[in-house]
Order: structure tokens, then sequence, then C-alpha cells
């Protein structure tokens, strides 16, 4: 029963997916306000300028859930023996 109310429901991911967008906006920013960037086109004196799909940005979150769901899940399994 539970495995298919997950199966359903696969989009379920730690962080909000406004507060991952702004996140990622802030590294833009970040990134294209630093000297020496190289990002012609998509940088002003603000920031960044351009747009990111929602796709876009959802596949980078799960990655990145997933990347630290991967090391902690190591962490406590190294450990776990200790």
């Amino acid at each position: 029963m539970e495995i298919k109310y997950y199966q359903k429901h696969s989009d379920n991911l730690f962080l909000s997916k406004k507060a991952f967008r702004g996140l990622c906006r802030d590294v833009a920013n970040k990134v294209c306000t630093a000297e020496g960037s190289g990002l012609h086109g998509l940088s002003t004196l603000m920031g960044f300028a351009g747009r990111f799909s929602l796709e876009a940005i959802t596949i980078l979150q799960m990655a990145a859930e997933k990347y630290i769901s991967d090391e902690l899940t190591m962490g406590y399994v190294l450990n776990w023996g200790s």
C-alpha cells in the first residue's frame, strides 16, 4: 500500500521547489557578478539576466537531493561500525 502511494507521488522532494529555485537564482547571481565569470550575454551589473526552465530546476534539485542523501547514507554506514 505504501509503495503504491510513493510511486504515484514520486515528485516528493526534501526542499520546496520555490526555495530551491531561489537558491539557484542566488548562485547564478553570485557566479555572474564574480569578476571574470566569462558568461557574456547572460550577466549584467546586477547579476544573472537569464531564465531557468522548470524542468531544469527540477532535474537539478533531484540530482542535488540524491547526492546529499547518498552522502548522508554513506556517512551513516561508515560510522555505524565504529
